[in-house]
């Protein structure tokens, strides 16, 4: 089985997989990068997070990904929600470090 992009939405092909890999197949693992360039922030009508966005980023981040790779039957339920969660909470601290300038003694 081969479907194209936008073929099936992902809840639909999740089912297909298990279905194939309960018949004997493998799940072979592909990346696609897309991308799209935007000029500056203000283009892309976005604003640079700060420290309040990212409880809410969190936790749009946990329902967003319910059907990615980190799914059941290989990870806990609840694991996809917990793992992107954690990923935007790690960069949105890592940016916010970065972001601040550092301060001359005092």
């Amino acid at each position: 089985m081969v479907a194209s992009a936008g073929e099936d939405r992902p809840p639909a092909t999740t089912v297909r997989l298990d279905a194939l890999q309960r018949l004997g197949f493998q799940l072979v693992e592909g990346e696609v990068d897309l991308a799209l360039p935007v000029g500056s922030p203000a283009d892309a009508g976005a604003d640079v997070a700060v420290e309040a966005d990212i409880a809410p980023l969190r936790e749009q981040a946990a329902q967003a990904f319910a059907m990615s790779r980190f799914r059941a039957p290989w990870y806990a339920a609840d694991a996809s929600g917990r793992f992107y969660a954690q990923w935007i909470e790690k960069c949105g601290a890592r940016h916010l470090r970065s972001s601040v300038p550092d301060l001359p003694p005092s």
